[in-house]
């Protein structure tokens, strides 16, 4: 569902189709459709079923961050291009778990803080190989 001009009532659909599934979904790619945090208000709750989860330039926030619970089954997260921030970057720290094997954040306007706030979350998820970090104060150009 990368770029498929996905609006809120979509996002509300496959939320719905997310919780009902018994099975386990191997990668969840909603990037570029720019539903902000209600895209991770929606899937929030049934992120533990998903195992990978792409949500690139969704235009989210430190508030959508807020909507996930601990991270106990996610291996990889990208969250390139959305403007989380440093508050954003604190709320993933406290929600990352073991599991956790790729986080990229390129792009997210993290800065010093937020990379440091990241930082101390990879010193108890040893399990991570891959960490991106580059561009921590992008401003669209």
């Amino acid at each position: 569902m990368d770029h498929c001009s996905i609006g809120i009532e979509g996002i509300n659909q496959l939320g719905k189709v997310i919780q009902t599934t018994t099975n386990k979904i191997q990668l969840l790619n909603v990037s570029g459709n720019k539903v902000g945090d209600e895209v991770l208000r929606v899937i929030g709750s049934s992120i533990n079923k998903i195992y990978k989860l792409y949500i690139e330039t969704n235009k989210i926030t430190s508030i959508g961050i807020q909507y996930l619970p601990d991270l106990n089954t996610l291996t990889t997260i990208n969250l390139y291009g959305n403007t989380i921030g440093k508050e954003g970057a604190q709320e993933l720290g406290n929600r990352v778990k073991s599991k956790l094997r790729k986080l990229i954040l390129e792009k997210c306007n993290i800065g010093d803080e937020g990379t440091m706030d990241i930082g101390r979350a990879m010193e108890d998820c040893k399990s991570v190989q891959l960490l991106i970090l580059s561009n921590l104060m992008y401003n669209g150009r």
